[in-house]
This record gives C-alpha cells, sequence and structure tokens, in this order.
C-alpha cells in the first residue's frame, strides 16, 4: 500500500504526550508504539495500535521501495532514570525493536559529565567515562539502558553531554535484525549526537 509523504512523517512520530524519558523507552513494532517497563521479563505494552507501524516507517511513498533507515540502527531519544539514591541509568530509545543475532556490545559514548554533591564537589565515582551494555544473542531490544557507577555521593547536579558524531555504537552492527527481518549495516544516532542530559538538576 504506497501512503502519503504527511502520513509517514506523522507515523513516524511517537505520542506527543510522552516526556522525553518516557520516549527513550518507546519503540515501533508490527502492532504499533510499545513501551518497555522495568521488568526485563514482562512483554512491552502498547501504547498507541498502528497495525504493521514497524513495517509502514520502512517502506516508501509507493508502498514498495525500502528507505535506507530499513537497515539502519537509529537511535531517536535519550532520556534518565534515578533507580536509587546514587544508582543512575540513561535510555536510549530505538525507531523500532530489533533482535540481537550474537551477543552484542553497546557504548554509550560520553564527552564530558559533571557530577556534584551539595557542597559543590565533583562526586570520587564518575568522571565522564563511557558507559557500556551487554545484550546477549536472541534478546529484543527496543530501548537500551546504560547504568552508571554507584555514586560516591547523593548528586545535587548530574549532567552529561554525549559525543558527536556516534554517541550510540554497536561492536557489530550486522547482528541485528528488525521484525521484517531486515539487518542493520549502518548505524545513525545523529539525534542523540552531542546532546546534553540533564540527570539531576
Amino acid at each position: 500500500m504506497a501512503y502519503s509523504q504527511a502520513f509517514l512523517d506523522k507515523v513516524a512520530l511517537k505520542p506527543e504526550y510522552l516526556t522525553e524519558r518516557e520516549k527513550a523507552k518507546v519503540f515501533a513494532g508490527p502492532g504499533g508504539w510499545y513501551i518497555k517497563n522495568g521488568n526485563p521479563d514482562a512483554a512491552p505494552e502498547l501504547l498507541m495500535t498502528v497495525p504493521g507501524l514497524s513495517q509502514i516507517i520502512d517502506v516508501g511513498t509507493d508502498g514498495t521501495t525500502l528507505l535506507a533507515n530499513a537497515t539502519e540502527m537509529r537511535a531517536i531519544n535519550v532520556g534518565s532514570s534515578r533507580r536509587t539514591r546514587r544508582n543512575f541509568s540513561i535510555y536510549v530509545g530505538l525507531a523500532e525493536e530489533l533482535t540481537a543475532i550474537a551477543p552484542l556490545l553497546f557504548t554509550l559514548n560520553i564527552a564530558s559529565a559533571t557530577v556534584t554533591n551539595s557542597d559543590g564537589a565533583p562526586d570520587a565515582n564518575y568522571s565522564g567515562a563511557n558507559l557500556t551494555t551487554v545484550v546477549a544473542s536472541g534478546e529484543k531490544v527496543g530501548r537500551i539502558r546504560f547504568d552508571f557507577p554507584t555514586l560516591a555521593n547523593t548528586a545535587a547536579t548530574f549532567n552529561v553531554d554525549l559525543i558527536t558524531p556516534n554517541a550510540l555504537t554497536v561492536n557489530t552492527v550486522n547482528k541485528l535484525q528488525d521484525t521484517e527481518g531486515n539487518v542493520m549495516l549502518t548505524s545513525d544516532s545523529a539525534l542523540i549526537d552531542g546532546q546534553t542530559v540533564t540527570v539531576v538538576g
């Protein structure tokens, strides 16, 4: 089926009522927009029904031409969460759910970070190192969670600047596959490159 460019542009937008942090947890699937909650064993929750969404966003206006981004791992949102008083995570939301067909190492490349306690002193446990996370073979990922080291003190401010370009990288990009069977051949994190994430502030 052919779609207008206006329709394709509109359907590719994540639900507007979501915060940026929530959007980082949302991805496209066959039934629409899904969100993954904090339970890794739970099935993703369908937020908005758009039948065939993950396929629609990969197809051109003629209904048959596969867009270049159908084979790109696209990072389109970034957010953060506080897990405990001194434990924080960054979430990177992908455009659609992908399946790892081999064990993969994802890296979030940090340009700089500022973490200070209530006295204005920098935190002793984190000063801006890159973050990594491992995804097992067969695991489905629509969002990727990166955990910071446990901070030495309660943070009063916590800001992270992502590098430009290639803020999100994976060690073997052609070991990711979308729900239509397209293998990811390139990565694209342009929408999160250079972004500042305010974890606490």
